[in-house]
């Protein structure tokens, strides 16, 4: 019984965040008029919240059946991968959006073909492999950094185009970090060290996760809330502050 009523409140915890969130971003989609690429970002982030807000509702009803036919480990990662996976989404609609930008900013795009080109030119000149297979390896490398944008690049191209600040960098490097256990079924590959505040600015949560531990449902619904609004703010800052930008007539993906 003890276990039920645990999942019962992190349950309606994580509703009443979504439907939070989801308010939100809808409230800011009716006042928004004159940025049509900001519009879409509330538009996306209110859709992703909606959408975990209905299924929570629906685990809800449902919950004492549930918890008496699932194991109590299989549920616990069910609701650890709901959890996460709000977070993995709203992530890749920041990202999403960032490559938006890339196509409709000629200063962010160049900036960071900038930054791109100076790595990519160190590398050609100052790396000589002394094998075949390291070669190889320094062709695969440069042929990737063509191809793709790594993360850092893209905080770093921001920041030095006054779209993005180093305590906001540092926070979207944090919240790449947690996406990035997505691929290890959420075993950490790298040390998390961050500190959270609470929405209403009261407390204070500290994530200490080692390299090799699993992400847990302990503490984790607390990130939600401040993950999202974060990322709110963040995009909404970047989309305004980029003076090149073509808010309305803009190049879609």
């Amino acid at each position: 019984m003890k276990t039920e009523s645990s999942n019962l409140e992190i349950v309606q915890d994580l509703i009443r965040i979504t439907l939070k969130i989801n308010n939100t971003a809808a409230e800011l989609i009716e006042t928004t008029k004159s940025n049509e690429i900001l519009k879409q970002w509330y538009i996306r982030i209110n859709a992703v919240f909606t959408t975990y807000w209905a299924s929570l509702t629906g685990l809800e009803k449902s919950l004492e059946e549930i918890t008496r036919i699932v194991p109590e480990g299989n549920f616990n990662y069910i609701l650890t991968s709901t959890v996460f996976k709000i977070i993995f989404d709203t992530v890749n609609i920041f990202d999403y959006f960032t490559e938006l930008i890339k196509l409709n900013s000629a200063t962010y795009k160049n900036k960071l073909g900038e930054m791109k080109g100076s790595v990519i030119s160190s590398l050609e000149t100052d790396w000589r492999p002394s094998t075949n297979r390291l070669q190889e390896r320094k062709k695969s490398l440069i042929k990737s950094l063509k191809q793709f944008d790594n993360q850092e690049d893209k905080r770093n191209a921001l920041k030095k185009i006054n779209a993005l600040s180093s305590m906001d960098s540092d926070f979207l490097e944090f919240v790449w970090s947690i996406r990035n256990t997505m691929h290890y079924h959420y075993k950490l590959n790298k040390d998390i060290n961050y500190s959270i505040l609470s929405i209403d600015g009261k407390e204070i949560y500290k994530v200490n996760l080692k390299r090799g531990e699993y992400l847990r449902i302990a503490g984790s619904v607390a990130i939600i809330p401040f993950v999202a609004s974060k990322m709110l703010d963040i995009m909404s800052k970047i989309i305004t502050d980029i003076p090149d930008l073509k808010i309305n007539k803009y190049q879609d993906m």
